[in-house]
């Protein structure tokens, strides 16, 4: 439904409005021109928050990232759940946007803020500093892997069809699984993020262990 004419614009109007005709149509049907006819506006009025369509599907990739962080403060693995959660539940609500998080270089505040935010949550679990950024990267990857596979699965359905399994046993014994209620994805997501929490408890745990050699060795010298 078009807006009026008189509605005021501004740029998180300009960048709702894009995300709604996007889930509509596609990104690829978006442009200045049809988003203007639905705010009810001129092309040129866009232009003067967005110097062009792609600095507008920036704008629309973070503010997908802000709805993505969590926001109450909680301990680090349930902090990491809820992003993981959030993430998750946004990439179901918008499927034909989610992707352009993946998609797009994302470089505003807001990422770069969750980035941060991450990253102190994974020194609130005891993670040595040298190893956060493999952290980091890897606790993005399961994030944003399962948020693009939900988007897709929101969009086309089971992506494999059972006739094509046929010469693929391996392949075809796992995906067997989802017919017995085993191989949820909602069980996946679950799974997912619980290793992870582990890995990252396992890894602070170790580097703990390993300082306190280091101290109990240091004082067995003095």
């Amino acid at each position: 439904m078009d807006l009026a004419p008189s509605r005021k614009l501004s740029s998180q109007t300009i960048v709702l409005a894009a995300i709604t005709r996007i889930e509509m149509e596609g990104v690829e049907a978006l442009s200045m021109r049809s988003l203007a006819r639905h705010l009810g506006v001129e092309a040129m009025s866009l232009y003067h928050y967005f110097k062009s369509k792609d600095e507008l599907l920036d704008a629309v990739a973070e503010e997908l990232v802000i709805r993505a962080r969590p926001r109450v403060d909680t301990p680090w693995d349930q902090a990491l759940r809820d992003c993981f959660a959030q993430h998750v539940a946004m990439a179901r609500q918008f499927p034909r946007t989610a992707p352009l998080i993946y998609s797009r270089l994302l470089r505003d505040g807001h990422s770069l803020g969750l980035m941060e935010w991450i990253l102190e949550r994974l020194a609130e679990a005891g993670v040595p500093s040298d190893q956060r950024l493999h952290w980091f990267r890897l606790y993005g990857t399961v994030v944003d892997g399962f948020g693009l596979l939900i988007s897709r699965r929101a969009l086309q359905g089971h992506l494999i069809k059972p006739q094509t399994l046929r010469p693929y046993p391996h392949l075809q014994l796992a995906m067997s699984a989802a017919k017995t209620g085993k191989g949820r994805i909602d069980e996946s997501l679950s799974l997912g993020i619980e290793w992870l929490i582990s890995g990252i408890s396992m890894a602070a745990k170790q580097a703990h262990q390993v300082r306190k050699r280091g101290t109990d060795a240091s004082k067995d010298c003095v």
